[in-house]
């Protein structure tokens, strides 16, 4: 492995991070998206639009580190200080990006599962305030419940199939 391929491994493991905080940060959209339905469409749209900026650059940002780091890496001129002697590390660089990809996925269950049990305590508080019926009170907002829910599937997935993911973002540098 020479520094090249380190910088590679590195910046596509820092794209998978950045990949996490898209993640995390979807259900705080799915709840600005939701407020359309209020008052104050003025402030609502200009949240939203200013999301959906920061979404994009994220969104950019990650396709930039995990499919074109090669460009990344020569436009920051990340080599040009570094000999070109091979580095004796003897993990592949698929293994590299698996274990990023897992550990990703742990860091989402883990964010996501305080989330899931405070949302089904609410739950049961409300239904114990309404005592079934639904016409009382405030409604229930399981936007925040299903955001998370789908938070934990989708580190659930990152960690079950991370051989399979690696190997897509591996199959996409060899392009």
């Amino acid at each position: 492995m020479n520094i090249k391929e380190l910088f590679s491994v590195i910046l596509k493991v820092l794209g998978i991070f950045f990949l996490k905080d898209i993640i995390i940060a979807l259900p705080s959209f799915f709840g600005v998206f939701i407020s359309f339905f209020g008052n104050d469409i003025e402030g609502t749209i200009i949240t939203s639009v200013l999301s959906l900026a920061s979404i994009g650059i994220y969104c950019a940002i990650i396709y930039l580190l995990i499919f074109k780091t090669n460009w990344v890496i020569s436009k920051l001129k990340l080599t040009d200080d570094f000999a070109e002697t091979p580095l004796q590390i003897n993990l592949h660089r698929s293994t590299v990006v698996s274990i990023a990809i897992i550990f990703t996925g742990i860091f989402i269950i883990t964010q996501s599962l305080p989330g899931i049990i405070r949302e089904t305590v609410e739950f049961i508080k409300y239904r114990r305030e309404t005592r079934g019926l639904l016409n009382i009170g405030r409604p229930f907002e399981y936007a925040w419940f299903v955001a998370q829910v789908a938070e934990f599937i989708i580190g659930l997935i990152l960690v079950g199939y991370h051989k399979y993911i690696g190997n897509f973002i591996e199959h996409r540098r060899k392009k």
